[in-house]
């Protein structure tokens, strides 16, 4: 039963996720990244709030406090270290590499949670993963790339990696602690709050025109369906399960560009696809 909870809500997360993604994609271009984040993190704590208030507020306690401090600095230490390799780096090499972060969930769900998985589950796994790194790669520019730009891109790509990883797993300590809601909020509220004082006088410069409003509350709404659905699934499913499932969204995004945006895919992002629907069959047998 576990299995089967963690699959679907980690279909969920894909889903929500990758939908939020394509939307990011449209809307970023138009209003900035900043404020881009800022106003989606600021309704996305709207919208939680009142399912936190529903299902009662639970205790903080300073261990899990010190919890949610590590995922919040691993989240963010991460999204810093990806848009670093971007800065050095080439997108090519460190989109991938920094999207194997959930081999680290993995790995502890196995090692340090007890989870027991089968051959089966374990090969869709690997391909899943595999899958979502290949739907991440753009080969054509890969193979233009210099040496120097190739390490320094991909040292920041691991750093990420393994900030995501570690992300995953504490958020799974932290779901069973305060549940599926107050994780969200509280890394909404302090993500928003951060960036309003980088800001500066109190928010100059996050205004935005308000015809762009509907592509905002597409992105938090799925956005909202993608952390809240991952939160349900660590607290009801594998975190080995539920990590790689999920992370597997670039799988969705893309196809929508390809379909609305009439973006051309590569041959290997063909392959990923292929790839992350073969390991989601797999994992789908047997539960």
């Amino acid at each position: 039963m576990a299995l089967t909870q963690g699959i679907l809500l980690g279909l969920l997360a894909m889903a929500g996720w990758g939908f939020a993604d394509f939307f990011a994609k449209l809307l970023v271009p138009k209003i900035g990244v900043r404020r881009t984040v800022f106003w989606e993190l600021s309704i996305l704590s709207f919208i939680v709030l009142p399912f936190l208030l529903y299902s009662g507020v639970p205790e903080v306690t300073p261990g899990s406090l010190l919890i949610f401090l590590i995922v919040l600095i691993t989240q963010l230490s991460g999204l810093l270290l990806f848009y670093k390799g971007l800065d050095v780096g080439k997108v090519s090499i460190v989109s991938p590499i920094s999207s194997a972060y959930p081999l680290i969930a993995v790995f502890a769900g196995i090692f340090l949670l007890g989870e027991a998985l089968s051959t089966l589950h374990s090969v869709g796994i690997i391909l899943i993963i595999l899958g979502t790194v290949l739907v991440s790669a753009k080969i054509s520019e890969l193979v233009k790339l210099k040496k120097s730009s190739l390490s320094a891109g991909a040292s920041y790509g691991l750093l990420a990696m393994f900030s995501w990883g570690i992300m995953m797993v504490a958020l799974k300590y932290l779901v069973e602690l305060w549940g599926i809601f107050l994780p969200t909020f509280s890394f909404a509220v302090s993500s928003a709050l951060m960036i309003l004082l980088y800001s500066g006088s109190f928010g100059k410069g996050l205004s935005f025109s308000r015809k762009y409003a509907y592509l905002l509350l597409l992105l938090t709404a799925f956005d909202a369906l993608g952390f809240l659905s991952f939160n349900a699934g660590l607290l009801s499913g594998l975190l080995s399960i539920v990590a790689p499932v999920s992370a597997s969204f670039p799988f969705v995004t893309v196809t929508l560009a390809a379909f609305f945006l009439r973006e051309r895919l590569a041959g290997i992002q063909y392959a990923g696809i292929a790839g992350i629907l073969t390991g989601l069959v797999l994992l789908s047998l047997n539960i």
